[in-house]
């Protein structure tokens, strides 16, 4: 549902078992998945969505996310994502979220994303000027976690595995989806470590495509002595596909 005046938009949905991790919380690569599509419904509707973007030979990238919790969505609950403008310039536009418990109306969690246009025919960065529209929808509504900072490749891994891309791995732009970069990332712990803990933040950066039938490895470590903190990377053929932080805190 969008505002009166398109400022935002809130996309309501409920936790199903098909949603759920073995925790019977949403996994985060689901709400990953729902926050992409609540900022596609309102993309669409304030008239800078796929249709908009692809005659102008470009196509929307998802560059940077962080997503902080309190409280871990889970099953059988009705939530709402609202999402909104913080800015746009030439190169990126910045959108956050806000993630509402409708039944008891707290705020569980808060998201904020990074969004580039890459060109379709020379897979680089586009220019985001043809989308001045989009400042009209700009909104100083707060967002009141960090904004993402910077992360760092792991160069001592004390997991690590490969993973050879796949045709259902593959999305719309003709590359990885964003979905799997988690999943990957997410199964660098077992469920054991799950079962024991939960995710408090987590980042993502995506700094090169990876394609069909690439080889990618995996990797993860501790973030230098921060309890609870992890690094995570993805490369393919010598590139630093992905980077990634995750902070854990102990189930009580």
């Amino acid at each position: 549902m969008t505002s009166p005046d398109q400022h935002t938009l809130a996309h309501h949905f409920i936790i199903t078992a098909a949603d759920c991790n073995s925790q019977r919380e949403i996994s985060i690569a689901h709400l990953v998945t729902l926050i992409i599509e609540t900022a596609t419904e309102h993309a669409n509707s304030i008239g800078v969505g796929f249709d908009r973007l692809i005659s102008h030979g470009m196509s929307w990238v998802l560059s940077r996310l962080s997503i902080e919790l309190d409280t871990v969505p889970s099953i059988n609950r009705r939530y709402k994502l609202v999402t909104w403008v913080e800015s746009i310039n030439r190169l990126y536009s910045e959108r956050n979220f806000e993630i509402v418990d409708v039944e008891s109306g707290s705020r569980v969690g808060y998201a904020r994303t990074i969004w580039m246009a890459i060109d379709m025919e020379t897979r680089r960065p586009a220019d985001l000027s043809a989308l001045h529209i989009l400042e009209r929808y700009i909104t100083d509504r707060p967002c009141p976690i960090a904004k993402q900072g910077k992360l760092f490749p792991v160069t001592a891994p004390t997991s690590e595995a490969t993973y050879m891309f796949v045709t259902s791995d593959i999305d719309i732009n003709r590359h990885v989806t964003t979905r799997r970069y988690i999943e990957l990332i997410i199964d660098r712990w077992e469920l054991g470590f799950w079962d024991a803990n939960k995710v408090k933040r987590f980042d993502i950066a995506f700094r090169h495509e990876a394609r069909y039938g690439e080889v990618a490895t995996i990797t993860a470590a501790p973030h230098g002595e921060s309890a609870g903190v992890y690094d995570a990377a993805i490369q393919c053929g010598g590139n630093v596909t992905t980077l990634a932080r995750i902070t854990f805190v102990p189930r009580t």
